[in-house]
């Protein structure tokens, strides 16, 4: 008994693209890395059934033991691909001495596809035999599976590093709102109603050119007033703190963890280099800053 094996290896390419979403960040200076991406397009593989006829002498038994596809060829005619594809059958019959004999016979299964054709396989289908006039048709079914596909090269983003901004050429000023401000001159009237020192601070902020016009109407209002106003959006302020401001936000306006580490750590050795404070720790009636304490793991 012969056995014929036909083994179909494929492989496979995986490639993670992560899409923009956050598309905030355009509006602040970007460098951006590039980095030109070559991918494999492919289409849904597709079949196509030519048959293969052939006429045989009429016998008291007649078998077809094998139909075997050989390796498929394409020639490109016109605006078509044709599909070429051997066929090798073996027959079993007997002969007029009621004898055993074996007879091979080939053929050609061809059939037009549209367009180019990157890879395409043959396989042979159950034959089938039935009377036509005075001898028999034999009819094999041959399946033709077409795969398509392109190399793409694409201008890929890798990564987006945003600069800091700089708003150290904003010198105009813009009021804050009337209720911002009605609550501001009634914040300084209390403190110092109640001989409480107050401080003005900025934490750190994706700057437009509007936002900075405004930090320097509080400048101006504080210096006014007697009052302490620490801006630490400057860039020598955020180099001091370590931002980076491509992985430091959560979003325009907010750190993540692992900026507000960075803002928390800078801002406690400031208050404590600027101000005086009693320690707390272990005193009744501040429980709740030995809680956080220990959910911050310090």
């Amino acid at each position: 008994m012969e056995l014929t094996l036909s083994l179909l290896v494929r492989t496979y390419e995986t490639v993670t693209v992560a899409p923009v979403t956050d598309l905030y960040s355009t509006r602040w200076d970007t460098a951006l890395q590039r980095q030109s991406l070559t991918l494999t397009e492919t289409w849904p593989p597709e079949t196509v059934q030519p048959e293969v006829h052939q006429e045989l002498e009429s016998r008291p038994f007649l078998y077809v033991t094998a139909a075997d596809c050989g390796a498929v060829t394409t020639g490109q005619e016109g605006d078509h691909t044709t599909l070429r594809t051997p066929l090798r059958l073996r027959l079993l019959y007997l002969d007029e001495s009621g004898a055993p004999v074996t007879a091979e016979r080939t053929d050609e299964a061809a059939a037009p596809v549209p367009g180019d054709v990157t890879t395409a396989r043959a396989a042979c289908l159950s034959p089938s035999l039935r009377p036509s006039g005075t001898g028999l048709e034999l009819t094999v079914p041959v399946e033709l599976t077409v795969e398509r596909s392109r190399r793409c090269t694409w201008d890929a983003i890798t990564a987006a590093e945003l600069t800091e901004p700089d708003m150290s050429h904003v010198t105009t000023s813009q009021e804050m709102t009337e209720k911002s401000k009605e609550y501001f001159e009634k914040i300084v009237e209390l403190t110092k109603k109640e001989g409480i020192t107050l401080a003005l601070i900025s934490g750190p902020y994706l700057l437009e050119e509007r936002d900075q016009e405004v930090y320097n109407s509080i400048g101006q209002l504080a210096e006014k007033d007697g009052l302490l106003f620490w801006n630490t959006n400057t860039p020598a302020r955020y180099r001091e703190m370590g931002l980076d401001f491509s992985t430091d936000y959560a979003d325009h306006a907010h750190l993540n963890e692992a900026g507000s580490a960075k803002y928390t750590a800078y801002l406690g050795k400031w208050l404590s280099k600027n101000y005086s404070f009693p320690d707390r720790r272990g005193q009744k009636g501040y429980e709740s800053w030995e809680n956080q304490l220990m959910k911050s793991g310090e």
